[in-house]
């Protein structure tokens, strides 16, 4: 964010005017600070009370006064030594962006607004007492009289705020300028308009960080799945098992490997790996039905790899648009939306399935707390050889439970696991009862029996 210093001497010897009519009299109550970038100091006088706060960032530095400015948990104590003195004056430096204020028993403050090397310097008599900005050691060595005060009997001025193109500047304004302010509301506005926009460069940059890392994310299992197809169709089952049948005369029973003429790729001999214990056409039976479940998930992965390009496409779209908001209220588009009910937090998701609860554990600790929730009867379901949520379908009567509706469960069990960017997964399930955790065993682990598997292309709820 780009803006204008506000440290003109002009508006610096208004400050000070001012503090010399409204701090007239009164004593110091504390300075302290609650953050590395802001500097308070407040006054009071009986019922009476001002806070001056001076903020210094790593672009601008600049003074204002807040309506309020508490002291917190967090708060530090800072210049213990000037609490309760009396306010004697405030004059800005005729050659130096700053200004000092002066206190009895020959204490002063010096605010020092050099833009990213802003300070505030308590000084007592002529030398430094203390630094609140450490990092710059130079200042320690700073005399109080080597800074000239300037002429305080200069004309008010008005002063315009402009807004441009995420610059804020504060200038003094032109005759033809009708929304132009006085000093001190001009700084308070100032305040006010930086710290907004501050803010709102904070979410937006928070919600493009956000979004690259799901890019991010994104084009990792595009990766991951591309590398995936091409490894499935470097594997032929069909012309494996026609190249086994067509041969079979010619292969001894018990053979681990045999050599043949490839008639798919112009006779070339290749070797094909049997497997042990079973007959030749046996195993040629086993690679068609690889060879139609490959088929399957070809057409599933080339499914899910579409899915996922849109999904970057339209993520794509959002960053665009994003980059574009230059305000607040379009940014509030981009943000989650916040639903004023207050929600009843489960440890575990559920929804509904043709008249079925289908539970879903969030993490290992809740997969362990769904555990014990479902009772003997349910159906549990858990994606096979891979870590992942537990799955219960709460039993509703006596009757079985539909094959459609542990189908979706099987689904979203997939979904929910490590497993969850292939094209088809294992997925076992079996009645809670025999399910079972044992003594000792890490949050999650089970051991299960009786348990039946089925295959389901993953699918989110």
């Amino acid at each position: 964010m780009k803006t204008d210093s506000i440290a003109s001497p002009i508006l610096l010897n208004e400050i000070c005017n001012y503090l010399n009519s409204v701090a007239k009299g009164m004593y110091i109550s504390a300075a302290f600070s609650n953050s590395k970038n802001e500097f308070i100091l407040q006054f009071h006088y009986k019922k009476e009370q001002l806070s001056l706060e001076v903020y210094m960032d790593n672009i601008v530095s600049f003074v204002f006064f807040p309506e309020s400015a508490g002291f917190g948990k967090s708060s530090q104590h800072l210049f213990p030594e000037i609490e309760n003195l009396l306010f004697l004056q405030a004059y800005a430096m005729r050659e130096d962006r700053g200004f000092i204020i002066e206190l009895e028993k020959d204490y002063a403050v010096l605010v020092k607004l050099f833009g990213r090397n802003a300070n505030v310097i308590l000084f007592f008599k002529d030398q430094v007492k203390e630094v609140f900005r450490t990092q710059f050691k130079k200042d320690a060595d700073l005399l109080k009289s080597d800074f000239n005060i300037i002429e305080t009997n200069l004309l008010p001025q008005k002063y315009v705020i402009n807004e441009s193109d995420g610059r804020i500047s504060l200038a003094l304004a032109n005759t033809s300028d009708t929304l132009s302010l006085s000093a001190i509301p001009a700084v308070n506005e100032y305040a006010k308009k930086y710290f907004y926009h501050k803010n709102f460069l904070q979410q937006k940059n928070k919600l493009v960080q956000e979004l690259l890392k799901s890019k991010q994310h994104l084009q990792a299992s595009i990766e991951k799945l591309t590398e995936k197809t091409l490894a499935n169709a470097s594997k032929n089952y069909k012309q494996m098992a026609d190249l086994i049948l067509a041969h079979i005369h010619t292969i001894t029973e018990g053979t681990e490997e045999v050599e043949v003429l490839d008639f798919y790729n112009d006779n070339n001999k290749i070797i094909i790996k049997l497997k042990k214990g079973i007959s030749p056409q046996k195993y040629a039976e086993v690679l068609y039905r690889k060879a139609k479940n490959q088929d399957i998930e070809k057409l599933k992965m080339a499914e899910n790899l579409e899915g996922l390009k849109k999904k970057l496409d339209l993520l794509d779209q959002k960053l665009t648009a994003l980059e574009q908001v230059s305000n607040s209220k379009a940014l509030k588009a981009f943000l989650p939306s916040k639903d004023s009910t207050p929600q009843v937090v489960i440890p575990f998701r559920a929804i509904q399935f043709q008249d079925y609860t289908i539970y879903i554990g969030k993490n290992a600790a809740s997969n362990d707390e769904l555990l014990h929730f479902a009772g003997k009867e349910d159906t549990w379901l858990h994606a096979r050889g891979v870590s992942g949520s537990h799955v219960v379908i709460k039993k509703k009567s006596k009757l079985p439970i539909p094959k459609e509706v542990i189908t979706r469960a099987a689904e979203i069990a997939a979904w929910y696991s490590k497993a969850k960017n292939s094209s088809l997964v294992p997925v076992i399930f079996t009645t809670r009862k025999y399910v079972r955790k044992p003594k000792g065993a890490a949050p999650g682990a089970v051991i299960c029996e009786r348990e039946e598997v089925l295959m389901v292309a993953p699918k989110e709820i």
